[in-house]
């Protein structure tokens, strides 16, 4: 429970100060009528405040750009992979490895276009990146198993309002871990990542695979924290391969909410500056023209905001569905046409429910 939260529970002075150094318990009626903050989506569907997400890949393949990608889409509003922001939102980058001036390279090629829909001047705004590399040589870099570093984080974070911290990465933030494999050694970075939650920031750890490739390092422990564990698996694909380009399978392990088609098992590549996806862009064709076909839509802007998608990967999907005959133009239009027809027939009438309108 949060001090705000206490505050209305417990109207004494005295109680309200009691509520700042210890756990408080409330009634079941009274939980039930608490007005709770609601937690915000940062990048649909797995990605929200007051909850953590580890994502895991061996050497090499490209999970910091991943974790790049990702930053810039919460930031600038935009869509990568097919997952799309609600709304711009403030975003720290914890990096511990990498040189300041390869950020800055990879950030200018992933705004170039690996994010669909980015609001370049938003992200520039809300996009803080602490490079450990960029630091002067007095400065100790943060430790995610440091109780004081903890308290110092949180402060900053609450202070400067963010929504969103990713680590990147955690052998290289956890300098007082002796033994990864010890679930006792691993807590404090567990305490931190529930501390976080409870402070209602998202997070995203970004951690290495173990020595087979085929899970996350160190002790099962870590797992327990994460609503979503995603792992970047290797793939033998010769994409893979081309300069300045990353390569995966993208495996959710662990995911406790509603899934859909983009929380499936896909293999993805950054080639230049756009992200591809295989099977997604015919599974993103086979919703619009389902909605389409509804007769609910009098245009692709409202099937859109329909099925949650961007007007761009709309379009891009229909004009695919057309090349693929999955449906024609001029049966496009008619189905447009019969749902403004029917819209002036019976304006706030019952027209059914949309396609899947959680995608």
């Amino acid at each position: 429970m949060t001090v705000s939260t206490a505050a209305q529970l417990f109207g004494s002075a005295e109680l309200r100060a009691r509520a700042k150094t210890q756990p408080q318990g409330i009634t079941l009626g009274d939980l039930l009528d608490l007005e709770l903050p609601e937690r915000r989506v940062l990048l649909s569907p797995w990605l929200r405040t007051g909850e953590s997400a580890m994502v895991w890949a061996p050497t090499g393949i490209g999970k910091s750009w991943f974790a790049l990608s990702v930053a810039l889409a919460v930031a600038g509003g935009g869509e990568v992979l097919g997952w799309k922001a609600s709304a711009p939102a403030r975003v720290l980058y914890i990096d511990g490895e990498m040189n300041a001036a390869e950020v800055q390279d990879r950030m200018r090629l992933l705004m170039m276009g690996a994010v669909e829909g980015l609001d370049p001047a938003a992200a520039r705004r809300n996009l803080v990146i602490q490079c450990r590399q960029q630091q002067e040589l007095t400065v100790a870099f943060w430790d995610m198993l440091n109780s004081v570093d903890h308290d110092a984080l949180i402060a900053e974070l609450t202070r400067r309002r963010f929504d969103l911290v990713l680590f990147d990465n955690f052998t290289t933030l956890s300098d007082s871990l002796a033994d990864e494999n010890s679930a006792g050694a691993m807590k404090p970075a567990l305490t931190l990542l529930l501390r976080l939650k409870a402070a209602q920031i998202g997070t995203v750890l970004v951690h290495h695979a173990n020595k087979a490739g085929d899970n996350y390092r160190g002790s099962t422990a870590i797992a327990a924290t994460f609503e979503v564990i995603l792992g970047l698996r290797g793939t033998d694909d010769p994409r893979e391969d081309r300069r300045n380009s990353a390569g995966f399978i993208i495996e959710p392990d662990k995911y406790r909410a509603r899934r859909d088609d983009t929380m499936g098992k896909r293999k993805v590549f950054l080639v230049g500056d756009r992200w591809e996806t295989d099977g997604l862009e015919d599974v993103q064709a086979e919703r619009v023209v389902a909605a389409v076909r509804q007769r609910l839509y009098t245009s692709q802007a409202e099937v859109a905001e329909a099925i949650g998608l961007s007007p761009a990967t709309v379009s891009r999907a229909m004009r695919r569905a057309i090349a693929l005959a999955m449906i024609t133009e001029r049966e496009r239009e008619d189905c447009f046409k019969a749902a403004a027809v029917l819209r002036e027939e019976d304006p706030e009438g019952d027209l059914g429910e949309p396609v899947n309108p959680d995608f």
